[in-house]
């Protein structure tokens, strides 16, 4: 019998490049145009992968663990050096850097929400996250695949919309930010946003039409 804490672990892991490929087409799919930001200046739509530098993707974590990941399969429940094999790759992606080249970008990015700052129904502040019920219902990404996310005057989001994904704009900068609901690489400054809806996560509504 395999152990199941250390699987669970190691499925996560190995479903992380999956998840950012996936998440990156929160977007992808948009309808919508770039928004304007100010005169002349354009937002520039990024997708999670793009939060990481390209020397540094999660592939090449795993791809360098290949045999590590293998050789998991054959320890016996409980070992401490499978645990240990776990604990080393999560830490190395944990700390895979932030992408210096977004900094001082005006960019949008579709995700989700952790709300922090909530007042008369409205969040002003919070983390957006690439999936859904990150550091509420399951653990928080690691910071650089989260961002800490400020609204501009008059542009907060309703808490009974939260559910949604939501595709926000504003000057992304370099900073780290810790907050009660986890840590953060970015901050996303300004900030504006829209409910995301696409065919990638949103299935229609069935037809209620009775058959003739």
């Amino acid at each position: 019998m395999r152990h199941p804490l250390r699987h669970r672990v190691l499925a996560f892991l190995v479903s992380l490049p999956s998840m950012v490929t996936r998440l990156s087409l929160i977007g992808t799919l948009s309808v919508s145009g770039l928004m304007p930001v100010q005169a002349g200046e354009t937002a520039q739509t990024i997708y999670w992968q793009d939060l990481i530098p390209a020397s540094h993707h999660p592939d090449k974590v795993l791809a360098k663990y290949e045999e590590e990941i293998e050789y998991l399969n054959t320890l016996p429940d409980g070992s401490e050096e499978g645990l240990k094999i776990v604990q080393t790759i999560q830490e190395e992606l944990d700390n895979l850097p932030v992408n210096p080249a977004l900094d001082g970008k005006t960019i949008s990015l579709a995700g989700y929400i952790a709300p922090l700052d909530i007042r008369n129904g409205l969040v002003h502040s919070f983390l957006l996250v690439p999936y859904f019920g990150a550091c509420i219902h399951v653990p928080a990404p690691p910071p650089n695949q989260t961002v800490y996310v400020t609204t501009a005057k008059g542009q907060a989001l309703r808490l009974d919309q939260i559910d949604y994904a939501f595709k926000m704009t504003g000057q992304m900068t370099l900073e780290d930010k810790n907050t009660e609901l986890g840590d953060s690489g970015y901050h996303l400054r300004n900030a504006h946003g829209e409910v995301f809806k696409d065919d990638v996560w949103l299935e229609p509504e069935p037809d209620s039409t009775p058959s003739p």
